[in-house]
């Protein structure tokens, strides 16, 4: 009888690096499906009531919804407000922006932030326009 080495054990297939891309995949996708800015190179720009211009409208009757509005024709500088989201929205919070340039790059983003609730916003002369999303309605108070 000759000797024979033992039989390797069948190699079995690893399978938690595929859980771990597949969860990872999901996390990026759900983030980009969240995320408040848009990855499209056409924006709208939008008037407020009363004043002239083109654009698609996101005007609503007594104030300003969801849109890129340019400081000065669509939008005059000075402090608005907004109750936040309705409470049967789909969208948790407001999203806005002010920004240095209608260009779509981040670095045009002056600042921004997210609410929940009731927010004022102070719009400058200096500001090239403002985005908003998220629903809510934002209105001039001075």
């Amino acid at each position: 009888m000759s000797y024979q080495p033992p039989t390797p054990a069948p190699r079995r297939r690893r399978i938690w690096p595929w859980i771990v891309a597949a969860v990872a995949m999901l996390v990026v996708i759900g983030a980009v499906a969240a995320s408040p800015h848009s990855t499209s190179s056409s924006r709208s720009t939008a008037t407020s009531s009363g004043s002239g211009g083109g654009g698609s409208s996101a005007a609503v009757p007594g104030g300003i919804s969801d849109g890129t509005h340019e400081v000065g024709p669509d939008l005059a500088p000075g402090k608005y407000k907004t109750a936040g989201p309705d409470s049967d929205s789909i969208v948790s919070s407001c999203y806005w922006a002010r920004l240095n340039s209608t260009d779509g790059d981040f670095d045009s983003i002056i600042t921004n932030g997210n609410t929940r609730g009731p927010a004022t916003l102070t719009v400058k002369s200096t500001d090239a326009a403002v985005e908003f999303s998220g629903g809510c309605v934002w209105t001039k108070t001075s």
